[in-house]
């Protein structure tokens, strides 16, 4: 009330609504942090997650070298880490 008597109703209205609007934000923001959390813990368990961290592929898959001049290959297994966090954030 003390927004709406200084600066009027329109503005008092927008604030109004600009609170009620952050107030309706916080579930949503919620259900979608418990969504991303539930996506890192059940990430090892995805299919392509397991082929690239299975230590049993290791030699199976080498990739490419990452540049054109004295680069070694690389084994698919050490973008473990970087398949987990692409399955949480995809």
């Amino acid at each position: 009330d003390a927004i709406k008597d200084y600066f009027g109703t329109e503005i008092g209205l927008y604030f109004s609504w600009l609170g009620f609007y952050t107030a309706m934000l916080l579930p949503a923001a919620i259900f979608g942090l418990i969504v991303f959390l539930y996506g890192i813990i059940k990430a090892e368990s995805f299919p392509p997650v397991e082929d690239v961290c299975n230590k049993t592929n290791e030699r199976l898959f080498y990739m490419c070298p990452l540049c054109d001049t004295q680069c070694a290959y690389w084994s698919l297994t050490s973008s473990c880490y970087y398949a987990i966090v692409a399955h949480a954030f995809d």
